[in-house]
């Protein structure tokens, strides 16, 4: 649960300091947690989150390890089209298969935001009502994503994965959910994209020109 001084950070009326955060809790093993920022046009800082446990891998993450990780095909897997394709491993499309390093004004994959409030759930193949790339009504424009090297601290390693979305259009526009889209190949070779990872979030407005940063972290500890 977030606390009252989260939410009344999140919606824009007061900077978020860090000692009101609720740390997430550690567990061995492997753990995703998201971080948003909100800054105004001068990059200063609105109000933000501090690390949050994100509980919403869904079955399509696996999927993709499967089949990269085994060298396998599998078919059915539907992507944030909604379209069903086959999965497949090979040494010609292995250099795209779980990629999500894409460049700025791309909405296709990477870190995605929206609007939709839908309850997470372990089937979604999509974002529940996914925010476009551009600076019309509703819209957000999407930065280049940036994946750090992992590194090692005490018992943990991270692998932070971040993106900055600029509001250009007009208008607040408010985030609900996010998410985490991977690029794979079919067996027609050629790249699609499923949805990894999804998390309803506390509403976060974005005023017309203030930008949010999200980032994901992979966690693996012992």
């Amino acid at each position: 649960m977030f606390n009252k001084q989260e939410i009344t950070c999140l919606i824009g009326k007061a900077i978020l300091l860090p000692h009101t955060i609720k740390k997430p809790k550690l567990l061995a093993g492997v753990q995703i947690q998201y971080r948003i920022t909100v800054q105004d046009k001068n990059n200063r800082v609105v109000c933000y989150t501090s690390w949050r446990t994100s509980h919403s891998f869904v079955a399509n993450f696996l999927r993709m390890m499967y089949s990269q990780m085994a060298q396998a095909t599998l078919t059915s897997v539907t992507d944030v089209l909604d379209a069903v394709y086959t999965l497949t491993h090979n040494a010609t499309n292995s250099e795209v298969n779980l990629t999500v390093n894409v460049a700025a004004l791309d909405d296709a994959f990477g870190i995605q935001t929206g609007t939709g409030t839908t309850a997470e759930g372990v089937n979604n193949t999509k974002l529940a009502t996914k925010i476009a790339h551009g600076t019309g009504a509703g819209q957000l424009s999407y930065g280049a994503i940036t994946v750090n090297v992992p590194a090692v601290t005490g018992s943990n390693t991270d692998m932070v994965i971040t993106r900055s979305f600029t509001n250009s259009s007009g208008a607040s526009i408010t985030i609900n959910e996010i998410g985490l889209v991977f690029g794979f190949k079919d067996a027609g070779n050629t790249t699609r994209y499923f949805l990894g990872i999804r998390d309803v979030i506390t509403a976060t407005a974005v005023a017309n020109g203030n930008s949010v940063t999200i980032e994901y972290k992979l966690r693996t500890t012992n």
